[in-house]
């Protein structure tokens, strides 16, 4: 009646299955870190990584009013745990 109905699955689509699995659950790739932007936590595969002169718009990244507390880069306000040297 139905002959495929719960057929044997292939050792090779298993082990893609597997590979697959170990792959999205490694350290590597759920591995975070702080954008210097916003300052939040993001995937690391979602970042990029670039040169603070290449920053696009940097203008919007400059306080309107300085404040002692603040430490600038480039006269822009970014997360230090994100930026390195």
């Amino acid at each position: 009646m139905y002959p495929t109905f719960l057929a044997e699955v292939e050792q090779e689509a298993i082990q893609c299955c597997q590979i697959d699995f170990l792959n999205g659950t490694s350290n590597a790739s759920l591995a975070y870190q702080v954008c210097g932007i916003c300052a939040q936590q993001q995937n690391t595969h979602d970042l990029d990584t670039i040169s603070l002169d290449s920053i696009p718009y940097l203008e919007l990244l400059k306080p309107t009013t300085d404040h002692p507390s603040q430490i600038l880069r480039n006269g822009m306000l970014l997360t230090e745990d994100a930026i390195e040297d």
